[in-house]
């Protein structure tokens, strides 16, 4: 497993996990950048965190260990990212501020 950082937006929140997307941009000539793909990771919620209130769209700061899964729908393979994480950390975008909603030393009933 790979110890990783990366700020992205939720897609999706449920009561073990957020679904986190992470964009990726590139000058586009004229001063400003374009999106050309996005990263999706599984986010583990740590137990004794699973009751904070975590919404779409919010901003995030993930930081934890990650692995890679496969998976095969309609005879497709597919490369999944699923990240236990340490700390979570909301981004509050009005005020340009860090919140911590989240740290975990030890994971409880993560899938690692």
């Amino acid at each position: 497993m790979a110890q990783v950082s990366f700020k992205g937006y939720i897609q999706r929140a449920a009561e073990k996990y957020i679904d986190v997307s992470e964009k990726h941009s590139k000058p586009d000539g004229q001063g400003g950048w374009e999106t050309v793909g996005y990263t999706n990771f599984r986010v583990w919620i740590p137990e004794n965190q699973r009751g904070q209130q975590f919404e779409k769209d919010m901003l995030v700061e993930v930081s934890g260990k990650q692995k890679t899964e496969t998976s095969e729908k309609d005879g497709k393979k597919y490369s999944n990212l699923i990240v236990s994480a340490e700390t979570i950390l909301v981004q509050n975008r009005k005020e340009s501020s860090t919140r911590a909603i989240q740290s975990a030393s030890d994971i409880l009933d993560s899938p690692f």
